[in-house]
């Protein structure tokens, strides 16, 4: 990571949509943001996000998870769909190629959080929230559960 910089960090965190991000905006449904820079892989955030992304992959261990990575993401080539991704590594649903995705991703965000202490923080200390319904909101949607 020692190629990486806080700022590319926090960039790649957001492209992805992590909760570990400091700028985490809660989007529910919603594509990823570097689907959009992809679209025009001429783009400075297209070719900055693939930048990263190839870094990063050398964190990943598992060869399927890198190949699941690398090909959702665009690394190498354009983006394979769910389906031709799925059927590729033997995989029975486009859900099961989501799965692995986003739990490298999250993966790969914890990391580069812990490496540049971007680790989440509660809104308020623990002795201040109304009740621990508001507690616990905050930290699931922080990511601290």
């Amino acid at each position: 990571m020692n190629t990486l910089s806080k700022e590319d960090a926090i960039f790649f965190l957001d492209a992805i949509g992590s909760t570990y991000s400091p700028n985490t905006t809660y989007r529910f449904n919603k594509r990823s943001p570097y689907m959009e820079y992809l679209k025009d892989r001429n783009s400075e955030q297209c070719r900055r996000f693939l930048r990263v992304g190839e870094v990063l992959l050398v964190l990943v261990k598992n060869e399927r998870k890198a190949i699941v990575l690398e090909s959702r993401w665009g690394i190498y080539e354009d983006i394979i769909t769910l389906e031709d991704l799925g059927v590729r590594l033997g995989l029975k649903s486009n859900e099961s190629v989501r799965y692995l995705q986003k739990k490298c991703e999250r993966e790969l965000a914890k990391q580069l959080a812990g490496h540049f202490d971007l680790l989440p923080k509660p809104k308020k200390k623990a002795s201040e929230y109304v009740d621990k319904k508001e507690l616990d909101e905050d930290w699931y949607c922080r990511g601290l559960y």
